[in-house]
């Protein structure tokens, strides 16, 4: 375990880092406000517009990008976990069918390990 002073030198490290990072971006934002004021309307119109059209389009370059990595997980997850329902599904009818059928329902102990199982397949693929 960290000692206190190590833990508070870690806090104080990353809050000088964001202090920076934050400085830095300001920084930044400001000398391009700056430029952009001494530019001439033409220039800056034509600045700022392409500034928008790179900025929309790597927006919507990564936000498709984590949608579709959000829809492929789901996918996956959907086909890891669709055997194990379906098994479930048949335990479930065979145990409410079988009397109807004449057949001999599995045991409560059978039924029991079955659902266990199930809980273990269906947690361990999320």
């Amino acid at each position: 375990m960290a000692s206190p002073i190590r833990r508070w030198f870690n806090s104080l490290s990353a809050l000088a880092v964001l202090a920076t990072g934050a400085y830095s971006i300001y920084w930044l934002f400001e000398r391009l406000l700056r430029q952009l004021n001494t530019m001439t309307t033409d220039n800056g119109r034509a600045v700022v517009t392409a500034a928008a059209a790179v900025t929309a389009s790597v927006v919507t370059v990564v936000v498709g990008k984590v949608w579709e990595q959000k829809v492929k997980l789901r996918e996956e997850l959907h086909q890891r976990k669709q055997p194990v329902y379906e098994a479930q599904i048949h335990l479930l009818l065979s145990v409410m069918s079988a009397s109807r059928a004449g057949q001999e329902s599995p045991s409560e102990a059978q039924i029991f390990q079955a659902f266990r199982e199930f809980t273990e397949k269906r947690n361990v693929s999320t």
